[in-house]
């Protein structure tokens, strides 16, 4: 029995590029046997080699400064490849078969450093570093105390926004990288289906909703009433106001005083931490909870180690990418997910084989909604969690969070200097020059450009101009435009 038809309030956080291994892994143990580490493995420098050295799994995972080939200098950072190509090479290289072995992740991180960078043996260290349990206490705890899904893979084998869409829409339409395809983007999604059959949802963000991305989702009444800051999603759980499906979305970009919180390396890991603790909290001390299914999960692995090999799959819709190519029938590399409910039991392991399109598939089954695509039909879903008849009692209901300094300075910070968001202090900026070291990432000028393919109302055609000339190589100037752009589409809500 499943007391799934309980759940009336479901509400998702979805974290940027960490895989299982590197959160989860080291928390395997004889009392809790999930598909994790011993700490014993290694894999090699170059699985195509015999006689390459071998590189050992670590627990030394920092909340900042790994993958930087030069630990005094933040711009010095490589970020791991986590296209279509790089996947391949990091689940494939060195496989015998057409089955993946995952063998290939220090070998690409090192074509990566060859780019921008040094290419020694120390580095390929960064790529096999996974956090130690205690560094990561929220994500532990709440593991621990509710269900970990240890066979939860990404939905393709790419980077961050395909596998994003395929968690709105069940499929990329057959896109594989960061960039805006806006034609193909027009597809039916999660939230058109719990519209027209009359369920209540909200698209909660904190700097720019990567979701605009979708065209059903740029229609003027959604923009005004279903996309909403998120200090209005702790208002909403608070009075007891969530709707029936909530998706919540990261600060992705460093803005003035506010640090990204998205766990994106190389942001701080330990500002990730402090959000899912406040979205945890503020749902287990809601009037909603006894009602309420928390979705924790990362969209991508983001070029980092994992030991599992992704299984195969279908493909959504028949829609294939030539270049790169990719047919849609591979799941990408896993990544970690935790489900939260009172019908939940404590210490919860569930090893079905799940992607991003099970969330969707358990949502459809829950409010008798038609799948998507293809992908989500046959996807498992997770009803057979929900194992207790009557809600628990003894779920915390505040969580012990990462006593590091310096990322608590950040997070204070965050919560006291939101006047910093307002437009006229973004425009300041900019003029001003405010300028940092550290280059937007692909997945942060592809929210620039996300930007300049959407139109503000009322703006003269000199502001027009003016913001579509700007463009950002630094992380600070695209939060800078980002920010600006946000506070005027979104003017009601700032």
């Amino acid at each position: 029995m499943s007391s799934l038809d309980k759940i009336e309030n479901i509400v998702v956080l979805m974290l940027e590029n960490r895989p299982f291994d590197h959160m989860l892994g080291f928390l395997k143990s004889q009392i809790y046997p999930i598909e994790g580490l011993t700490g014993n493995e290694t894999i090699p420098m170059d699985p195509d080699d015999s006689s390459s050295q071998p590189v050992a799994v670590n627990n030394g995972a920092n909340y900042r400064g790994d993958f930087n080939v030069d630990p005094n200098d933040d711009k010095t950072f490589i970020d791991p490849g986590h296209e279509v190509d790089s996947v391949h090479q990091q689940i494939f290289r060195g496989a015998s078969s057409a089955q993946p072995i995952n063998e290939g992740f220090v070998y690409d991180y090192l074509q990566q450093s060859n780019k921008s960078g040094p290419n020694t043996p120390q580095h390929a260290q960064d790529i096999v570093r996974c956090f130690a349990p205690e560094k990561l206490p929220v994500l532990t705890t709440l593991a621990q105390e509710f269900a970990v899904c240890d066979h939860w893979f990404s939905s393709m084998p790419g980077p961050t926004w395909p596998n994003r869409l395929f968690v709105h829409a069940a499929t990329s339409a057959g896109q594989t990288d960061n960039s805006l395809h806006e034609d193909a983007y027009n597809i039916d999604t999660i939230y058109d289906r719990l519209e027209d059959a009359n369920f209540s949802w909200r698209i909660y963000f904190h700097d720019f909703p990567q979701s605009l991305a979708l065209v059903h989702l740029q229609q003027d009444f959604v923009v005004k009433h279903r996309y909403k800051l998120f200090g209005d999603f702790l208002d909403d759980a608070r009075t007891g106001r969530l709707p029936a499906y909530s998706f919540i979305e990261p600060r992705y970009t460093d803005f003035l005083a506010l640090k990204a919180n998205d766990q994106h390396p190389p942001h701080d890991a330990a500002l990730g931490e402090h959000l899912i603790a406040d979205v945890y909290e503020a749902v287990r001390n809601s009037p909603q909870w006894e009602k309420s299914l928390l979705v924790l999960l990362w969209d991508e692995h983001g070029g980092i180690y994992d030991h599992v090999p992704p299984p195969q799959t279908v493909n959504p819709d028949g829609k294939v990418s030539l270049q790169p190519a990719c047919d849609f029938t591979r799941l990408g590399v896993r990544v970690p997910c935790v489900l939260v409910s009172p019908y939940i039991a404590g210490g919860t392991i569930d090893s079905q084989v799940y992607d991003h399109t099970s969330l969707l598939a358990t949502v459809e089954k829950r409010f008798g909604l038609l799948p998507l695509t293809n992908r989500d039909a046959q996807a498992n879903t997770f009803e057979s969690i929900f194992s207790i008849a009557t809600p628990r009692t003894d779920a915390p209901t505040q969580l012990q969070r990462p006593t590091d300094p310096i990322s608590q300075t950040a997070y204070d910070d965050s919560k006291t200097k939101l006047a910093d968001m307002e437009a006229a202090a973004v425009r300041n900026s900019l003029r001003a020059g405010q300028f940092a070291g550290v280059s937007a990432s692909d997945f942060q000028t592809s929210l620039v450009r996300l930007t300049k393919h959407l139109t503000i109302q009322e703006e003269d055609s000199i502001s027009q101009t003016l913001r579509l000339a700007q463009w950002s190589e630094r992380e600070h100037d695209a939060a800078m435009q980002v920010r600006d752009f946000a506070t005027r589409f979104f003017k009601h809500l700032f």
